[in-house]
């Protein structure tokens, strides 16, 4: 059975090359190119996962594997000692530790690799990619709990940022962490969704600094910033009056 059998979209293919011409959905094939871009949602959740791991049981040797097998199945309750220990003296992706960062590459690119062998149902490629569109937050109810401290249920991390309710040393080093993978090899999307204080533009100094945050992102390969200036007032008020 192929994806053409049940999930047609016969609109879009209107509007892709190749798909007029050869009379064919472009789930059948009909684009001049066919390629799937799966995404790695939750990377930085098992890197810090490994870390945590690394940490607690390797180095400082307080808890054992068991102990996070058993936090794992009991999704943490009556092991806040040992969730405590995760989230707060463990090394988190984002705050551009060396060995972290390490890490991050080195999961990441095995995702690239294992992906970029691959090769799709109509015979086309297969582009690793980072995005989380808003399945971070759906693949997250469906997880169970994991060794970065996150609870079964919960977000996931947002594509290639922290893990959800990570604070971060600051937006440069959210991006130092994750530059450290070349991006080019993400063809199937990254992102980075960073917020800033609505203040941020309000003075000329804080567009300058703004600017110059965009530019050395970029010039540090950086493939996309998604940049969010709204309050959280803003967006209640929103919702309240939509």
């Amino acid at each position: 059975m192929t994806a053409a059998q049940y999930r047609v979209f016969p609109l879009l293919s209107c509007f892709v090359q190749g798909c007029l011409d050869s009379g064919r959905d472009i789930a059948e094939g009909g684009a001049l190119y066919n390629f799937l871009q799966p995404e790695a949602v939750g990377i930085p959740n098992v890197v810090d996962g490994l870390r945590a791991v690394e940490t607690l049981v390797e180095e400082k040797q307080r808890f054992s594997l068991d102990d996070f097998r058993q936090a794992l199945r009991d999704n943490f309750v009556n092991h806040d000692e040992l969730q405590r220990a995760i989230l707060r003296e463990c090394p988190k992706h984002g705050n551009d530790e060396p060995g972290t960062n390490a890490l991050f590459f080195e999961v990441a690119d095995r995702w690239c690799d294992y992906i970029e062998e691959k090769r799709n149902y109509l015979g086309g490629p297969v582009l690793p990619g980072f995005l989380g569109w808003t399945m971070w937050f759906h693949f997250g109810k469906k997880t169970p709990a994991t060794p970065d401290g996150r609870k079964a249920g919960t977000p996931l991390a947002n594509s290639m940022g922290p893990c959800t309710g990570t604070i971060p040393k600051g937006a440069p080093a959210v991006i130092l962490s994750a530059s450290k993978l070349d991006q080019r090899r993400g063809l199937g999307g990254t992102t980075f969704n960073l917020r800033f204080n609505s203040n941020l533009l309000a003075s000329s100094n804080g567009i300058e600094a703004f600017r110059g945050f965009v530019e050395a992102s970029f010039e540090l390969g950086t493939y996309m910033l998604q940049i969010d200036l709204a309050s959280s007032e803003l967006l209640r008020r929103a919702q309240q009056a939509p």
